[in-house]
């Protein structure tokens, strides 16, 4: 079967091309896999999520997505299809209601359908209904994070990329929060890709992990949950 993601020899520098950022890197992830990056600040591993969609490109390598050159996929299909939560939530000025129905909104996803997802993921999440009027802004930045991951899942993408998601959380919601998304992962077959910097967390909710060390994959680790 093809891998979804499939990376041979990528590398990538600053836009200057001074500093390489990625180097030689060669990976696959398959359709439905739930996959871990780790390594030091500075090792590589935002900017692998940010190349998954395209966010930054490639400088040397091929990258493919379902059998196919990522270059070849209009970027609004593959931002669709491949969507990025990224370690700062990302405000939108408006009320909690408004932000998670923005993004489908853009979709042209009917109100009904917008009002739909919305009321499901606010009962799945446990969202408190006295938030959905309330400016983002007026949210502490755990509670800031939680609505930003929401928001990603009711956009029902094939693959989902999550840049340290706990890290703003309580333990106790860290770990509701990646309860949910492995259910997410199991009943949609989502492929999920994590950077997390808790070892714990990446050991319980991934497959594999992929180890970054200045730019290169420096490991790959099978876990027991694969």
């Amino acid at each position: 079967m093809t891998s979804l993601i499939k990376l041979i020899g990528v590398s990538t520098t600053e836009i200057t091309g001074a500093t390489v950022l990625l180097n030689n890197i060669s990976l696959h992830i398959d359709h439905g896999e739930i996959i871990g990056l780790q390594g030091r600040s500075g090792a590589g591993k935002t900017t692998l999520l940010r190349l998954f969609n395209r966010l930054q490109e490639a400088s040397q390598g091929s990258i493919f997505y379902d059998g196919k050159a990522l270059t070849k996929y209009p970027i609004q299909q593959l931002r669709q299809e491949i969507v990025l939560v990224p370690q700062e939530p990302k405000l939108l000025g408006m009320t909690v209601e408004e932000s998670l129905i923005y993004p489908l909104e853009l979709q042209k996803v009917s109100k009904t359908e917008c009002q739909r997802r919305r009321i499901r993921a606010c009962d799945i999440w446990e969202i408190p209904s006295d938030w959905l009027d309330r400016n983002e802004l007026q949210l502490s930045v755990g509670q800031r994070q939680l609505v930003t991951i929401v928001r990603a899942t009711m956009l029902s993408p094939r693959i989902l990329l999550l840049d340290e998601p706990t890290a703003a959380l309580d333990p106790a919601l860290a770990q509701r929060v990646l309860t949910q998304l492995k259910l997410i992962n199991q009943e949609n077959g989502t492929t999920m890709v994590m950077v997390n910097h808790t070892p714990e967390y990446l050991e319980n909710f991934c497959q594999r992990i992929f180890t970054l060390c200045q730019g290169e994959l420096e490991q790959e680790t099978t876990l027991k949950n694969s």
